[in-house]
C-alpha cells in the first residue's frame, strides 16, 4: 500500500517531456522536443542535451546490458553506451536478432 498520498516537484526547470527513464546509475533520462537530457537526482541538476542539434526525442528504452536506445522523430533511433557521451546514428538493418 501506497503511504505517502502525495506527489512532490522534484526540479521543475523542464516545462515539456515525451518520455522518461531511470537508470541504474541514480539518473532520469528525459527527452523532449528540444533533445535528451539527464537529470542527475543527486545534484538535482541537468545536463546540456546529449544529442547534436535540436530535434524531437519521443521514446527511450534500457536494455538489459544498459544501453539506451533513444527514438527521434524525424532524425532515427539512436544508441547511447552506458556512462558515456558516445551515441551514434543506428543504420537501416543496423540491429538484428
Amino acid at each position: 500500500m501506497w503511504k505517502e498520498r502525495e506527489i512532490k516537484v522534484v526540479n521543475n526547470s523542464k516545462k515539456q517531456g515525451n518520455c522518461l527513464r531511470a537508470d541504474g546509475g541514480g539518473h532520469l533520462w528525459f527527452g523532449n522536443d528540444n533533445g535528451l537530457f539527464r537529470y542527475s537526482m543527486a545534484d538535482d541538476a541537468y545536463s546540456a542535451s546529449y544529442v547534436d542539434g535540436v530535434f524531437r526525442v519521443s521514446g527511450l528504452c534500457i536494455d538489459r546490458q544498459g544501453l539506451l536506445w533513444i527514438a527521434s522523430d524525424g532524425r532515427g533511433c539512436w544508441l547511447r553506451v552506458r556512462m558515456t557521451r558516445r551515441r551514434g546514428l543506428l543504420s537501416a538493418g543496423a540491429v538484428r536478432r
